[in-house]
């Protein structure tokens, strides 16, 4: 599979879509960054009321636990999120109405068997993982299209829909891998620029003596690392239509019956056409 034809199809695929798949991931961080905010707020009162002057005092162990329910119950609902992300970026693939609140629908199909998948995906891929790195990467890989398989195949089953991945994978996985490995390459950039930013705070302390030339270099950094975290809101858009186009070339869409049938009215079968001429004979 052609890498680069496959990072060209995915940026066609968001074309006209940019903003709303945009606006989509800010939703779903707005969505995460209210959950953080929920639960800085309970780990207060957990600090707060195991200082033993404090009246709370006697429900440590109740907010303790309720942080813990809280974090588990908060991360299985971004990944689900997440994952409608993705199963929306297909759909647009499949050329269908892009929605920006479409990650939500995830939520009406089948969010506990996708939530099974994903968990069983986790502990197949760790116990490859404690064997070697190496094996790990190869079956994450390996597995990759299972959520993918599921939303096509509602009806299929957890193991079904692991084996089947398994299938068609096989002979694909070096392709995904490298897809991967240039995503990951470009996710990081903004990272790497955030953690820069200390060591030019650390740079301009120390360089007194030469602050024009510093302040000059501090701002043309600045404004690289506001133009990349402005990019950044392109990657997961991009990942998630990468992964899409990929699975798209190694499973094409099921035309619906609806489109079948409108077909038959549209253009005359062979079957359609012999009656016909036959009649006229």
């Amino acid at each position: 599979m052609n890498i680069k034809q496959l990072f060209i199809e995915a940026k066609n695929n968001l074309e006209g879509n940019w903003a709303k798949t945009i606006l989509s991931n800010i939703l779903i961080g707005f969505i995460s960054s209210v959950g953080l905010t929920v639960l800085i707020l309970l780990f207060l009162m957990s600090v707060i009321s195991s200082i033993h002057e404090i009246i709370f005092d006697e429900y440590w162990f109740l907010i303790t636990i309720i942080i813990i329910i809280f974090i588990i119950a908060f991360s299985i609902f971004m990944i689900i999120l997440y994952t409608g992300f993705k199963y929306s970026i297909l759909d647009l693939y499949d050329k269908k109405e892009y929605d920006i609140i479409g990650f939500l629908d995830i939520l009406k199909m089948q969010p506990l068997k996708v939530l099974g998948l994903i968990l069983l995906i986790f502990i197949y891929t760790f116990l490859w993982s404690l064997l070697l790195i190496v094996p790990g990467i190869i079956k994450g890989l390996s597995y990759s299209q299972a959520l993918y398989i599921l939303k096509d195949n509602p009806d299929k089953t957890i193991s079904e829909c692991i084996n089947e991945s398994k299938k068609i994978m096989d002979g694909n996985k070096l392709s995904l891998f490298w897809a991967s490995l240039i995503l990951v390459v470009i996710s990081s950039i903004p990272t790497l620029l955030l953690y820069g930013s200390d060591y030019m705070s650390k740079f301009l302390d120390n360089s007194v003596g030469y602050s024009g030339a510093v302040l000059l270099l501090l701002l043309f950094y600045y404004l690289l690392l506001v133009v990349v975290l402005f990019v950044s809101l392109f990657i997961t858009p991009l990942t998630y239509s990468v992964y899409a186009v990929f699975y798209r070339r190694l499973v094409p869409r099921v035309v619906d019956e609806k489109d079948l049938n409108k077909n038959v009215w549209d253009i005359p079968t062979t079957s359609t056409t012999i009656d016909s001429i036959s009649q006229n004979l």
